[in-house]
């Protein structure tokens, strides 16, 4: 599940942001990681699961995008291999071995992306 606040505010005191994990209890076996995703890195997050209201609260002050899934990710960065502007940092001549992590980071970068956008257009049309 993806849940994403684009402009990432930041807020001066600390806040709890619920969020509606209802369809995803039975999928999930009630277990759940929770991580935010900021500048390339995706962050463990600590949170409380709510059962009874199948909620899963977060204390932040700071919004942005956030993953929930079933299943830890190891990886903490999209793509190690590759700077900001697209090229190799270390030249092509290191290769880290494929877990597969990196394509689960990699589309929910890309569905938070996605989401943004649709944000954008929905407000552009009004």
């Amino acid at each position: 599940k993806f849940v994403s606040f684009p402009a990432g505010p930041e807020f001066r005191t600390t806040g709890t942001l619920s969020i509606d994990v209802s369809s995803e209890m039975d999928d999930f076996d009630g277990k759940f990681f929770v991580y935010r995703y900021l500048n390339g890195k995706l962050t463990k997050v600590d949170f409380t699961l709510d059962s009874e209201e199948e909620l899963v609260k977060i204390k932040t002050k700071q919004l942005g995008r956030f993953v929930l899934t079933n299943k830890e990710i190891t990886d903490s960065v999209v793509d190690p291999n590759f700077g900001s502007n697209g090229e190799s940092s270390n030249g092509g001549s290191e290769q880290n071995p494929d877990t597969g992590a990196n394509d689960f980071v990699a589309i929910a970068a890309a569905m938070a992306i996605i989401a943004s956008a649709g944000i954008l257009l929905s407000r552009k049309r009004k």
